[in-house]
C-alpha cells in the first residue's frame, strides 16, 4: 500500500537531484567559456590587409589587434578589446582629384626643368651669360675662385641637379625629394634674378624669371601634397 508512494517519492527526489547536478554543469560550463572567451579576446592577434591606391602607388596598410590589456578600461562595452591601427606616413589615400592635380604640377615642373638642360649642358650664349654673372658676383667676395671656373660647374652642377629632381618628380614614392631639389634649384635662380641680374635677362622680357617661378611654386604644392612622405618629419604633419 505505501510501496507506490515510496516509489513516487524516490523518483521526485531522483528528479531533483538530477536536475541540481544538470544546473551545476551548466554553470560550470558558462564559467568555463567566459574564462575562454576572456583568453581569446586577450590573444586575437589577426592581420587584415587593406589595399588603397596612392601617389604612391599600392600601399598595403596593416591593421594589427593583439594588445593585452592590463584592466577592464580598456574593453569596450560589449567585452571586445580595443584595438590599434598602424598606418605607414606615406599611405595617406589621396582623392582622385587631388592626386591628378598633384600629377599635373609635377609634369608641368618637370618639363620645365628638362628644356633648360639643352642650353646648360650645351654651353648656350644664354646660359654661359647667366652663369658668367654668376662667377663675377661671387668672385667679388671670393677673390680665389675664378670666373671662368664658377661658370662652368655652376652651369653644369645645376643642370645635373635639375634633371636629378625632373626624375624624382616624376617618381610616386619620392615625390618630396624630387619637389625639395627643384626648389632649392629654383630657389637659388630666384635669388639670382632679384640681386644681381634683374627679372629680365637679355632681353627676355622675364621669361626665365617666371619660369622659375611656376617651377618652385609647383614643387612646393607637389611637396606640400606628399608631405607624408618626407622620412621623420613627414609623421608630424
Amino acid at each position: 500500500m505505501f510501496a507506490p508512494a515510496f516509489h513516487a517519492t524516490a523518483r521526485t527526489d531522483a528528479s531533483k537531484q538530477k536536475a541540481f547536478h544538470s544546473t551545476r554543469e551548466t554553470q560550470r560550463e558558462m564559467r568555463d567559456d567566459k574564462k575562454g572567451d576572456t583568453g581569446v579576446q586577450r590573444h586575437i592577434s589577426s592581420r587584415i590587409r587593406l589595399v588603397h591606391v596612392t601617389s604612391a602607388g599600392l600601399v598595403s596598410l596593416t591593421r594589427v589587434y593583439g594588445l593585452q590589456p592590463r584592466n577592464a578600461k580598456e574593453f569596450g562595452s560589449k567585452g571586445a578589446p580595443m584595438s590599434t591601427q598602424v598606418i605607414s606616413p606615406i599611405s595617406r589615400p589621396m582623392t582622385t582629384p587631388v592626386l591628378i592635380f598633384s600629377w599635373v604640377c609635377r609634369i608641368v615642373a618637370a618639363i620645365i626643368l628638362v628644356q633648360t638642360l639643352f642650353f646648360k649642358f650645351t654651353a648656350a650664349p644664354e646660359s654661359v651669360y647667366i652663369f658668367t654673372k654668376l662667377g663675377t658676383f661671387i668672385h667679388t667676395y671670393v677673390p680665389f675662385a675664378s670666373v671662368g671656373t664658377v661658370e662652368v660647374s655652376g652651369r653644369i652642377g645645376s643642370g645635373i641637379m635639375e634633371l636629378i629632381a625632373a626624375v624624382l618628380l616624376l617618381i610616386p614614392r619620392v615625390v618630396w625629394a624630387g619637389a625639395f631639389l627643384a626648389m632649392a634649384a629654383t630657389g637659388g635662380a630666384l635669388v639670382s634674378h632679384l640681386t644681381f641680374l634683374g627679372i629680365e635677362v637679355q632681353g627676355d622680357k622675364g621669361l626665365l624669371f617666371f619660369l622659375a617661378v611656376a617651377v618652385f611654386v609647383m614643387s612646393a604644392i607637389s611637396l606640400f601634397l606628399h608631405r607624408m612622405q618626407i622620412p621623420v618629419f613627414g609623421k608630424r604633419f
